[in-house]
């Protein structure tokens, strides 16, 4: 069973911590469908918004203190006052596409 509550603070919070994540990957290695979910819900849309943000501060010059203010003013600072996807639109001026992800995958 996973613990319900944070692992106490101290010494064994990172042996409790290690402790849970082999039985959250027990768990999902056990339940296919339930992996399947997480990849395809949770995991997969983070990789996909990494890398397409990553190529576009790469067609802007790289990280620089211009795109580092765009990103802090558009995605840091509105938190969540307004919904992700408008956030990132407003950072990156479009909806993420999957085309840097399958470039970083080797499958474009």
């Amino acid at each position: 069973m996973l613990l319900k509550q944070p692992p106490p603070q101290g010494v064994f919070q990172e042996a409790i911590g290690k402790a849970e994540r082999e039985l959250l990957a027990s768990a999902l290695m056990a339940d296919l469908d339930t992996l399947t979910a997480v990849l395809q819900y949770h995991i997969l849309p983070g990789e996909i918004l990494a890398a397409d943000a990553f190529a576009y501060v790469q067609t802007q010059g790289g990280l620089n203190r211009e795109i580092g203010m765009k990103y802090s003013k558009t995605i840091r600072e509105v938190g969540n006052s307004v919904p992700p996807m408008e956030a990132y639109k407003a950072f990156r001026g479009q909806e993420p596409t999957t085309d840097a992800l399958l470039k970083r995958r080797g499958l474009n």
